[in-house]
């Protein structure tokens, strides 16, 4: 910001100076993937925090803490996951690669978020399919959730 006002009172006083009374607009230069990476990388991140505290979950219900594991998707989970969701959806990328890693990113997590609520449904009711349907779902989330991440580590091709 200060950058900004600097950089603002030096070309005012260089048009000043010079006479110049027509402003001209430059032309911003449009966002690159390189600096989409950025807030992709970000994003990458918070998704790996959210498969730490999934992985807890499934350890305590492995260990038969089922009632653990309820509290920890809905306490800790689904709330990383939805601001995951908020991160993703504010992220400050234009080009049109980093839209497109951007939106795979939000569809993902608003996929976790519903299984997740899925998996706390299941092992609060002691489903044993519904859990294992749930534990699949999470796997292949895992998996698309890998391609994303390897999509934005690749860059554009």
């Amino acid at each position: 910001m200060i950058r900004r006002a600097v950089a603002l009172a030096a070309w005012l006083a260089l048009s000043a100076s010079t006479g110049c009374s027509k402003q001209e607009s430059t032309p911003s230069a449009a966002p690159t993937p390189a600096q989409d990476r950025v807030a992709l990388d970000a994003i990458v991140g918070a998704d790996l925090a959210i498969e730490k505290v999934l992985k807890q979950a499934d350890d305590l219900t492995a260990h038969g803490s089922d009632d653990e594991a309820v509290a920890l998707l809905e306490k800790k989970a689904i709330p990383a996951i939805d601001a995951a969701v908020a991160q993703a959806r504010g992220a400050s990328v234009g080009s049109a690669w980093g839209i497109a890693r951007r939106d795979e990113w939000v569809a993902l997590f608003g996929d976790r978020r519903t299984e997740a609520q899925r998996y706390a449904a299941a092992i609060r009711d002691g489903e044993l399919e519904g859990r294992v349907a749930a534990m699949q779902a999470q796997a292949a989330l895992t998996r698309r959730a890998m391609a994303a991440a390897q999509a934005v580590q690749a860059g554009p091709r």
